[in-house]
């Protein structure tokens, strides 16, 4: 480890001297971090046969070897009064003066060679040298370590000395301009003699500078040099599970659950729930240790939930508790208040009163019944209607009472907004519905008219009010060889006024091309069956720009628009036109700009939305040509515009759920 700041970084801890550390695992890269640099001669290759990590370096024996950077005064160049170099080596090759490293020169240096069977180390200070040497003549992998200190040269196999020198007759090594090599020599060496190339495999490669004692020899051979290590504890027991766990229904909407806590290393619990069975069990919240009450909330009336529960800890989840279920309380049903009723004492009048509930859930409710000799008004019934929002309707009300003095009072109930309940004469009234933008869906209307003598009479009907867009559109195309029916407009000159919107009303919306240019023609894409975005009549005609002498750049704006309004203008255009790649058109009103790639489009349009028209009442579209486009296009312009009364949106209505077992609320 090493401390790294703004103006550099530490030395490592634990300090171990490591000078380089070459673990040559398929790269050259200095694992003791001290950015000591190797380079390979003639591409030696790295081998799966290894000591440690996942490669090992491969010698030919013949012309490969490793170049190592040096520099004066540095680590192998410098004077030193102990190193140590260690790695391992398989030898492929034990005879012929096989060269295993050359650090320095023969005036100062290190340096080690295989010959005759044998394996020689020899030190070099101030041109004196001396060596020593092993019977060698294995080829299977063993750990090598030469150590050097002050007057004494030590030879390593496999951690064991197996030669040394201890009066080498000096104490220090000097410095040398000779260069360093792995596997050969470079220029003269310690044992002052020429090396051969080596022939085998080197690995996880070491230089020290100090002298490692037994022990550390040991400890780089077990890969364990320099390194701190601690043994973590055992996990701790999982805890023991929980019991006693109780389910019970709290209210409608709410179970309460309890249990025995025990265990005493829980670091907390997770409670799971199924509905309606125990097949189907999510984890719905997790809880702290030594907790023993939940109250689960926000649930259905009247279902039967099922509960368990485990404990966790840091040695992992116990085993579940006990399960148990519980049904929330039952709603009871709700009856609307029943007004107060009068009858006539020689007729026979029905009340309507209903009220269910499968769970048994029970409920009652009074009211007050008058007999006296008045009659009930006699509503006329009302047809079933269906209109479409923004639409009106006028429904003619009438109603009779055999006490012709009695004066009748209207009302209506269960409407969309925007109706008004205009009364006529005695037993008549008039009822016009104009429901808004928000008012789609499906209405029970009841009408009601009372005699002021506690008579009532009460019809509903049916009102359907249809999903209506409140929005207009003009659709207009560049006609050339095609022409094209409702709800299109053709265009086939630079104006066109007067466009048809797309009920067919003529407006005051024209579309004019901003120059004299009008160049269309028949070569847009087809589907061959009308299956594009638009007809095929629509995709194949366009106008163009940018070629044959056209502009560059070109515009079209849209007049006759309301400047109170905003609107959205949608664009297509599309080509197969000579052959070849027909680009990107862009589209500019003010600060938005749109693309779209033309070259055989069919399905795509681009929009400009939110648009507000200039206070003349235009708005004016700029084109050009994306980077590379040769030509610009446009087949056509749908112009829509947009409703807004200001108010807030409308409120979804009629929304439905159901439980459906397996995959819950749907």
């Amino acid at each position: 480890m090493r401390s790294i700041g703004q103006y550099g970084e530490s030395g490592l801890i634990p300090v171990n001297d490591v000078q380089a550390n070459w673990k040559l695992n398929n790269n050259y890269t200095d694992a003791g971090l001290q950015g000591k640099v190797i380079t390979p001669v003639s591409s030696p290759v790295f081998s799966t046969d290894r000591k440690e990590g996942s490669h090992s370096i491969d010698f030919n024996g013949t012309n490969q070897d490793l170049s190592l950077t040096t520099a004066a005064g540095d680590y192998l160049r410098g004077g030193y009064a102990q190193k140590t170099v260690a790695f391992w080596m398989k030898a492929d090759n034990t005879t012929n003066n096989r060269g295993v490293f050359d650090f320095g020169g023969s005036d100062n240096g290190l340096a080690m060679r295989l010959n005759t069977n044998s394996l020689i180390a020899g030190i070099a200070s101030g041109s004196i040298r001396r060596n020593i040497s092993v019977t060698y003549n294995s080829l299977d992998w063993n750990h090598i370590t030469l150590v050097y200190s002050t007057n004494t040269l030590r030879l390593y196999v496999n951690g064991a000395l197996v030669s040394s020198n201890t009066s080498l007759g000096f104490n220090s090594v000097g410095t040398t301009s000779d260069a360093s090599m792995i596997g050969d020599d470079n220029g003269t060496n310690a044992l002052n003699t020429t090396f051969n190339n080596f022939d085998g495999h080197f690995d996880d490669v070491y230089i020290f500078g100090k002298a490692l004692n037994v022990a550390e020899i040991a400890s780089v051979m077990n890969d364990n040099y320099g390194k701190a290590s601690a043994t973590t504890p055992n996990l701790p027991a999982t805890p023991t599970a929980p019991a006693q766990l109780l389910a019970t229904g709290a209210s409608t909407t709410s179970v309460g659950v309890n249990w025995a806590d025990n265990s005493n290393n829980e670091t907390g619990f997770d409670l799971y729930r199924s509905i309606g069975n125990t097949s189907n069990y999510i984890k719905i919240t997790s809880l702290p240790a030594n907790t023993t009450v939940f109250t689960d909330t926000d649930l259905f009336s009247n279902s039967v939930y099922y509960y368990r529960i485990l404990a966790t800890g840091v040695g992992g989840s116990s085993a579940y508790s006990n399960a148990d279920s519980a049904k929330t309380l039952n709603n009871l049903p709700v009856l609307t208040a029943v007004p107060a009723q009068t009858v006539h004492y020689q007729s026979v009048s029905t009340i309507n009163v209903s009220a269910t509930d499968d769970q048994g859930g029970s409920v009652s409710t009074t009211f007050n019944l008058t007999v006296n000799d008045n009659y009930h008004p006699v509503v006329a019934p009302v047809q079933n209607l269906t209109l479409d929002e923004n639409q009106s309707a006028t429904i003619n009300l009438s109603a009779t009472d055999q006490n012709p003095a009695d004066i009748l009072t209207w009302s209506v109930s269960n409407l969309p907004q925007g109706f008004t309940l205009t009364p006529g004469q005695n037993g008549a009234a008039t009822l016009v519905l104009q429901p808004g933008y928000a008012a789609a869906g499906q209405y029970t209307p009841e009408i009601k008219v009372v005699d002021g003598n506690g008579g009532v009479g009460i019809i509903t009907f049916s009102l359907t009010v249809n999903d209506k867009n409140p929005d207009t559109k003009i659709y207009a195309r560049v006609q050339y060889a095609n022409v094209a029916g409702a709800p299109w407009n053709n265009m086939t000159g630079p104006v066109t006024n007067g466009l048809k919107d797309e009920l067919n009303n003529t407006t005051g919306v024209g579309i004019r091309f901003n120059q004299p240019w009008w160049m269309p023609f028949n070569a847009g894409p087809t589907t061959g069956n009308n299956s594009g975005v638009y007809p095929d009549a629509i995709l194949n005609d366009f106008w163009y720009f940018g070629y044959y002498g056209g502009p560059e750049t070109a515009s079209v704006s849209v007049t006759g628009l309301d400047p109170a309004k905003k609107y959205t203008l949608t664009l297509y255009a599309g080509s197969v036109f000579d052959g070849g790649n027909n680009g990107t058109t862009l589209y500019t009103v003010g600060t938005k700009t749109v693309s779209l790639y033309v070259q055989g489009n069919t399905q795509n349009t681009v929009a400009l939305n939110d648009l507000a028209p200039a206070n003349d009442g235009t708005i004016t579209v700029n084109m050009a040509k994306a980077p590379g486009t040769p030509i610009g296009y446009l087949n056509a312009i749908v112009v829509t515009q947009l409703f807004d009364d200001g108010s807030s949106p409308a409120a979804p209505k009629e929304l439905a759920a159901q439980n459906v077992v397996g995959q819950g609320i749907r």
